[in-house]
């Protein structure tokens, strides 16, 4: 989040709750990052583009 070398991250989980924890985590410290970030959890349909990764 700190470098900026992403618009978005999606966090994925089996266990729904921990990846929606680890969200609103990252969502508190988002102020504070050098650019706009969006941080999805567990989504149904992964947001998509040509220059998405999954890591």
């Amino acid at each position: 989040m700190n470098q900026g070398v992403a618009e978005e991250l999606v966090l994925i989980d089996i266990n729904e709750l921990r990846s929606e924890g680890e969200a609103m985590d990252l969502n508190h410290g988002l102020p504070f990052a050098p650019t706009a970030m969006k941080v999805w959890r567990n989504v149904r349909r992964l947001p998509t583009s040509r220059f998405s990764q999954l890591v």
